[in-house]
């Protein structure tokens, strides 16, 4: 008896329903705009790596530095959000288990 044959999706089939949806969707949406922060950065990087030449690695640092004092920065003199602590171990405490003999 022949087996019967069964619907498969693979990954090229997903992906060829994909390309013929319309990307229409996506056109009509209009960019977002940069935030005080972005435009921030844009101003004053330049500016910052011809000051410092051969440190570019550090200018995004930098940038968050002077961003906090910034007088564009919305948040300026605000205190900062508390981070969340991480959750508690597992492993109540690091004692091996004991055993009852």
């Amino acid at each position: 008896m022949p087996k019967a044959t069964t619907t498969k999706s693979t990954k090229k089939s997903k992906q060829a329903v994909k390309a013929t949806k319309p990307a229409a969707d996506n056109a009509e949406k209009p960019k977002r705009e940069p935030s005080a922060y972005n435009v921030f950065c844009k101003k004053h990087m330049k500016e910052w790596i011809a000051a410092h030449p051969g440190r570019a690695r550090e200018a995004m640092a930098h940038m968050a530095l002077m961003w906090k004092d910034a007088p564009e920065n919305p948040n300026r003199g605000k205190t900062a959000k508390t981070k969340r602590s991480k959750p508690a171990s597992r492993i109540a405490s690091s004692d091996p288990p004991s055993s009852d003999d």
